[in-house]
């Protein structure tokens, strides 16, 4: 197997932020935000099972290149089965997860 031979799910987030500044007086003003994590709600995917293992061995007699299944490989090569947040262990906030919207306010003086 090559270096680099094997590649990942691409990665795509959109996060998007708006915020209001508001004076109250000369000295006193209220900030206003609303921010979206993920807005597009796109799933992000891990990366494959690390596991990998071409799946056939040589059966060992020269001059016969008859390939047999490997009993070391794994029904789960390959597979993706995470987001790339819980595979940090990350779940919630994080590349992959899910919409998030946070509102905040703010008094500056």
């Amino acid at each position: 197997m090559q270096r680099n031979s094997i590649a990942g799910p691409g990665y795509f987030n959109l996060d998007f932020a708006v915020m209001k500044d508001t004076a109250i007086n000369e000295h006193v003003s209220l900030q206003l935000r609303v921010e979206f994590f993920n807005l597009l709600n796109h799933p992000n995917f891990a990366l494959p099972n690390f596991f990998v293992d071409p799946g056939y061995v040589d059966n060992g007699t020269p001059g016969n290149p008859i390939v047999q299944p490997s009993p070391f490989a794994s029904p789960n090569q390959g597979l993706i089965t995470q987001t790339s947040d819980q595979a940090q262990t990350n779940p919630g906030l994080g590349g992959g997860g899910p919409r998030v919207i946070q509102i905040g306010a703010k008094i500056l003086f």
